[in-house]
């Protein structure tokens, strides 16, 4: 299967499912974008999908957009995860310090805080954008079945 990188952020689908290309999820959670392909089109709607990736016309472009959607997705989402591992294991290091008596983070939790807040905006409008895309391919695939 092609590599194919994201239009948006520069990432790139490294196997045949989309799946996460940051940070450490925990094998038993499915990264979002997978899951809705799974929960919403079932095994055989995803092996269709991916063989409509390959075909020319609207039905094979909207197909690609659908799959890029869902690995852009899981994209965010590892790296939302990577993100909040990276602030737990600072925050542990920082209490853990011996002989600390006080420390000032409030400058450093702000600065967490809002780049969390960024991750998880910037995960929720991606997954606004693959429902969206969902249902247009849909709609496109019945129509074209039918």
């Amino acid at each position: 299967m092609p590599d194919n990188t994201s239009r948006t952020r520069g990432t790139a689908a490294k196997n045949s499912f989309p799946s996460s290309g940051a940070g450490s999820i925990p094998p038993t959670a499915a990264p979002p974008g997978a899951r809705v392909l799974l929960a919403t089109l079932g095994i055989h709607g995803v092996g269709r999908l991916r063989r409509q990736r390959g075909t020319r016309g609207a039905t094979g472009a909207l197909a690609d957009l659908l799959w890029n959607t869902a690995c852009e997705a899981d994209y965010l989402h590892a790296q939302l995860y990577s993100h909040a591992a990276d602030v737990r294991d600072w925050l542990d290091t920082l209490l853990a310090t011996p002989g600390t008596t006080f420390t000032p983070t409030d400058g450093d939790v702000t600065h967490f805080g809002h780049v969390s807040d960024l991750h998880a905006a910037r995960l929720v409008q991606q997954m606004s954008q693959l429902s969206l895309v969902m249902k247009s391919y849909q709609a496109a695939d019945s129509t074209r079945r039918a």
